[in-house]
């Protein structure tokens, strides 16, 4: 492994943005080349495990970053895997709405 690409830093990674990056920072994954040897799940438990809230988005973001995908672009079966994937750590208390549903309108 080359010493530049060892010393990636997270930003360059597309969909990581300074919230992400600094919650990948707090579970120990300081480089873009780490969250590759993780992997988008793993580093995705980690994170919940520090008591971040759990959101889809973020896993989906984490494995947008790693395989230069945009995290709103991934097909529906990469993410149905991706859930399924975390399913034992409380998939089914993921959420996947990022806005309140509105009131209905009477």
């Amino acid at each position: 492994m080359s010493q530049a690409r060892s010393a990636e830093p997270l930003s360059s990674l597309m969909n990581i943005g300074p919230r992400s990056e600094a919650l990948l920072r707090a579970v120990g994954i300081n480089s873009a080349q780490k969250l590759r040897e993780v992997g988008a799940v793993e580093a995705y438990l980690r994170v919940l495990g520090a008591g971040y809230p759990p959101h889809l988005m973020l896993l989906y973001a984490f494995y947008g970053a790693i395989h230069h995908i945009n995290c709103l672009h991934l097909p529906q079966e990469d993410k149905d895997r991706l859930k399924a994937a975390v399913t034992p750590a409380g998939a089914a208390k993921v959420r996947t709405r990022t806005r309140p549903r509105k009131p209905a309108v009477t």
